[in-house]
C-alpha cells in the first residue's frame, strides 16, 4: 500500500509533497519521507510514523528549499518499519534519491556485487539497491539517463520508481514495471504519483504509465520513452470527479462515506445504460454475432471483485444459458486454462491496476480469448490491454475494503447479462422487464436500507462481541456470503467463515488449551425458510444429589445411582473432572402429582473439596474422597452390603437430609424387586411411608438421588428416580450394580 508522489516546476516542492503524501494517507503506511534537490544539493527528511509527524519535523516542508521532490509513505515489505527503512533512499555519494513501490526480486544479488564494489548500505530495503546500483552507473558512464537505462535493465521485479539528482536541479525521472504509476500535466510543474488523489488539487490532465516505461519530466513538459528508449505519445485522460470526492465530506471515516454514496454510485452506472426499457451499451464494441457467437464465459478477478463474479455466475448462466467459470486471478495462470479464441474472459478490477488480474488477462490474451473488462479507473493498465471495457463510474474509493466499487460492479455486470441475453434471445420479455425495473429501482431501495443505520449498529452490537460468525447461504445468497464474510474479517477482525447451506460445517470450540470439535450441518427454518446453524455447548454443570458409600479403607466413594445427564438432551456426561463440596439444604419444594419435588442445596466452602468426580457411569458417580469424610452416626461401624438376592420385598429405610446437613433414617416399603442377571438402572421399586417425610417432602424429590436403602442391617441399594404422577413412590438400584460400575471403572 505505498504510495508515491513527485514535483518539478516553479513552486516549492515539499508543500506539494506533504499535501499529496497526506492524500494518499488512506492507502495504510508505517513510515514516510520525502527528498528536495535545492541549490544542487539534496535534502532529505523520514521518519517512522504519520504524514503530520514528518510535516511537523520539516516545519511545513520549510526545511527541505527546492522546486524539485520527490515524497513517500511506504508499508514495510523488506525490513521493519523504521526511520533509516523508510523512503527516500540515499546513494552513498548523495547525488540520487529513490522512492520505490513494488519489490526487486535480484536484489540480494545485487547488494553483494555492490557490496564487493566498496559500496555500504545502510538500510535492509531491496529498494537502497537501486539508489547505490544507479550511482555506480553514472559513476560510469556520467550520464543520468543512460544510467538509468543500464539499472532497468539489470533489475528484476515489479517497479514504480521516483529519482532525482543532484546535477539535475530540473529533472525528475520516473519507471514503471508491474506496478502502477501515472503522469500529471500542469502549467509550468509537471507530477508523477501513484494515485491521483495525490495530484487532484493541482490538475485533472494526467496520462498513465505502460510496463516497461521511462519518463524524463521538467518544468516545461514530459517526454516518456519505452524500452527501446523510443519516444512515445501518451493518450491524456482528464479526471472528472471533484476532490471533494477524495475527503470524507462530514462522515466520520471513509469507509461510512463510501458506504452512503452506494445508491449514488450504483445510478450514476445504471441510469445513462438504460434507455426506452432497454439496456444500451455504447461503449461495447462487440457485434451481435460476436456475441452470438461466445463459447464459454470465464470471470477473472481478485477479491471482492472474484465475489462479484460468484454472483455474476448464477445471473449470467440462467440469462444466457452458457458455462460461466469463475477463476481466481491467481491461479488462472497456473491452471493451464481451457480458453480459446470463441471464448469470452471477463476481468474486473476496481483500480484496473491489480497485479495478478493483469497477469490473467495477458494470459487469456495470449491463448486467443476476447477480453471484456470491468473497472473504475479509466485509462488504468486493465482496460487499455482489453478489447472492449466498461467503466463502473464508482469514483474514487478511498477505504481499503471496498463498498461502492462491489455494487456498481455487480450492477454493471447484471447490465451486461441483460444485454447479452437480449441479443441471444435467452432472456424472456417479462424477466428482462422485471429486472430493468429493479435495477432502476436499486439505488432508492438501497436508501431505505442504509436509511436504517441506527438500527443496523444496534444489531452489530449483539455481534461485536463474538469470536466467530458464519455466513450461511444458497445459490445467490451463498456468493453474497463471501462478500459478507470478507467484509466482516477484514474490517472488524472478528474471524467469520461463509459456506453453503446443506455442507457440513466442523466448529472447533476452544477453552484454554481444550478443544471440542463438531460437525453440524445447517437446517432449514420451516418458520421463515432461512439456514440456520447452531451448537449448544455446555462445559460444566452442578447440582445436589446424594452420597450412597464411601469406603474409609480405600478412600474410595460412590453417589447418586445414576449418570449425571444434560438437561436438555439427557445424553450422559462424559466427565472430565469434578469436585465434591459440602452442601447444607436451604429449602424444599414439595412434590405433588405431576409435579416432582426439590431439595434446594447450598454449597459452602467451595475453596476446600471434599473429594474428587473421576467417573460418571448410568449406575452412579465415583472417586475419591481428598480427606476423612469421618464416621456416620447413625452407624458408626458402618454396613456390611446386601447381593441382590437378598433384597427383598418390605420394610425398609432410606437415609437422606433435609434438614440442614443432618442425616436421618426414614421409612419405605420396598414393593417389588426385579429379577435381574445384567445390571440395569431400576431394580426395584421403593415407596415412602414415613409420615414425616411424607409431609416435608411429599415423598422422594429431586436432590435424594444416591439417598442408601437399608434393609435386614444392610445397604441394597439407592434411590435413583421418583414416578411423576405419584411422588411417594420411586425407583431403586442394586448396590452390587453401583460397586460393580465403581470396579469397572
Amino acid at each position: 500500500m505505498c504510495g508515491i508522489i513527485g514535483y518539478v516546476g516553479r513552486q516549492e516542492a515539499a508543500p506539494i509533497l506533504l499535501e499529496g503524501l497526506e492524500r494518499m494517507e488512506y492507502r495504510g503506511y508505517d513510515s514516510t519521507g520525502m527528498a528536495v534537490c535545492g541549490d544542487g544539493v539534496l535534502r532529505v527528511c523520514k521518519k517512522k510514523g504519520r504524514v503530520q509527524v514528518l510535516r511537523e519535523m520539516s516545519h511545513d516542508g520549510a526545511d527541505l528549499p527546492g522546486t524539485l521532490g520527490i515524497g513517500h509513505t511506504r508499508w514495510a515489505t523488506h525490513g521493519e518499519p523504521s526511520d533509516v527503512n523508510a523512503h527516500p533512499h540515499l546513494s552513498q555519494s548523495g547525488k540520487f534519491a529513490v522512492v520505490h513501490n513494488g519489490i526487486i526480486e535480484n536484489f540480494i544479488a545485487l547488494k553483494e556485487e555492490l557490496l564487493q564494489k566498496g559500496y555500504t548500505f545502510r538500510s535492509e530495503t531491496d529498494t537502497e539497491v537501486v539508489a547505490q546500483l544507479l550511482d555506480y552507473y553514472y559513476s560510469d558512464c556520467g550520464d543520468f539517463f543512460e544510467a538509468m537505462n543500464r539499472l532497468l535493465h539489470a533489475v528484476d521485479g515489479a517497479y514504480a520508481l521516483g529519482i532525482i539528482c543532484a546535477d539535475y536541479p530540473d529533472r525528475l525521472v520516473a519507471a514503471r514495471k508491474d506496478a502502477p504509476l501515472l503522469l500529471g500535466f500542469g502549467d509550468g510543474e509537471n507530477f508523477i504519483a501513484s494515485d491521483v488523489t495525490a495530484l487532484i488539487r493541482h490538475t485533472r490532465d494526467i496520462a498513465y504509465m505502460d510496463d516497461g516505461e521511462l519518463a524524463i519530466l521538467s518544468r516545461s513538459g514530459i517526454r516518456v520513452y519505452d524500452r527501446q528508449l523510443r519516444p512515445v505519445e501518451k493518450k491524456h485522460h482528464h479526471v472528472d470527479w471533484e476532490v471533494d470526492a477524495a475527503e470524507k465530506g462530514g462522515y466520520a471515516h471513509f469507509m461510512l462515506k463510501e458506504i452512503m454514496e452506494q445508491p449514488a454510485a450504483i445510478r450514476k452506472a445504471t441510469a445513462a445504460r438504460i434507455q426506452g426499457g432497454r439496456v444500451v451499451l455504447q461503449d461495447l464494441t462487440m457485434t451481435p454475432e460476436q456475441i452470438r457467437a461466445i463459447g464459454r464465459i470465464y470471470i477473472v478477478a481478485c477479491g471482492s471483485s472474484y465475489h462479484v463474479g460468484m454472483v455474476g455466475k448464477y445471473n449470467l448462466e440462467r440469462m444466457l444459458r452458457r458455462s460461466v467459470e469463475v477463476c481466481l486471478a491467481s491461479e488462472f495462470r497456473y491452471c493451464d486454462p481451457i480458453v480459446g479464441e470463441r471464448d469470452l474472459v471477463i476481468v474486473i478490477s476496481q483500480s484496473g491496476e491489480t497485479l495478478d488480474t493483469m497477469a490473467a488477462l495477458r494470459e487469456a490474451k495470449k491463448r486467443g480469448a476476447r477480453i471484456l473488462s470491468i473497472v473504475n479507473v479509466v485509462g488504468s493498465s486493465i482496460a487499455r490491454e482489453s478489447d472492449d471495457v466498461l467503466y463502473t463510474w464508482a469514483g474514487p474509493e478511498i477505504a481499503v475494503a471496498t463498498t461502492k466499487a462491489y455494487s456498481t460492479q455487480m450492477a454493471v455486470l447484471n447490465l451486461l447479462g441483460l444485454y447479452f441475453g437480449e441479443v441471444m434471445g435467452t432472456v424472456d420479455y417479462e424477466t428482462y422487464t422485471a429486472m430493468i425495473r429493479d435495477i432502476l429501482d436499486l439505488p432508492e431501495k438501497l436508501e431505505q436500507v442504509l436509511a436504517q443505520a441506527d438500527r443496523i449498529r444496534e444489531m452489530a452490537k449483539d455481534f461485536a462481541g463474538r469470536d466467530d460468525v458464519f455466513f450461511i447461504g444458497r445459490n445467490l445468497d451463498y456468493a453474497l456470503s463471501l462478500e459478507g464474510s470478507l467484509k466482516l474479517k477484514e474490517i472488524s477482525y472478528i474471524h467469520s467463515e461463509a459456506m453453503a447451506a446443506g455442507e457440513e460445517a466442523r466448529l472447533r470450540v476452544q477453552r484454554g488449551d481444550d478443544a471440542l470439535d463438531i460437525s453440524v450441518t445447517p437446517e432449514k427454518d420451516p418458520r421463515d425458510g432461512n439456514y440456520r446453524l447452531g451448537v449448544w455447548v455446555r462445559e460444566n454443570t452442578a447440582g445436589v444429589g446424594t452420597l450412597t458409600y464411601y469406603d474409609p479403607a480405600t478412600g474410595r466413594y460412590g453417589a447418586l445411582g445414576h449418570a449425571i445427564t444434560d438437561v436438555d438432551t439427557g445424553s450422559l456426561f462424559p466427565v472430565k473432572e469434578g469436585a465434591v463440596y459440602e452442601n447444607e439444604v436451604v429449602s424444599i419444594t414439595r412434590g405433588s402429582r405431576g409435579t416432582p419435588g426439590e431439595l434446594t442445596g447450598a454449597f459452602f466452602e467451595q475453596e476446600t473439596e471434599l473429594g474428587s468426580i473421576e467417573h460418571n457411569t448410568d449406575f452412579g458417580v465415583f472417586g475419591s474422597a481428598s480427606e476423612t469424610l469421618g464416621e456416620s452416626e447413625l452407624y458408626p461401624d458402618g454396613l456390611p452390603v446386601a447381593l441382590r438376592d437378598e433384597v427383598h420385598a418390605g420394610r425398609a429405610a432410606i437415609l437422606a437430609s433435609v434438614d440442614g446437613q443432618e442425616v436421618k433414617e426414614y421409612d419405605c416399603e420396598i414393593e417389588k424387586v426385579y429379577n435381574q442377571s445384567q445390571p440395569e438402572t431400576r431394580s426395584m421399586v421403593v415407596r415412602i411411608t414415613d409420615p414425616e417425610l411424607l409431609e416435608r417432602t411429599g415423598g422422594i424429590v429431586q436432590g435424594m438421588s444416591g439417598s442408601p436403602i437399608v434393609q435386614d442391617g444392610k445397604l441394597v441399594g439407592a434411590v435413583t428416580h421418583v414416578l411423576i404422577n405419584d411422588p411417594a413412590r420411586g425407583y431403586g438400584v442394586f448396590i452390587e450394580w453401583m460397586l460393580d460400575a465403581a470396579s469397572g471403572e
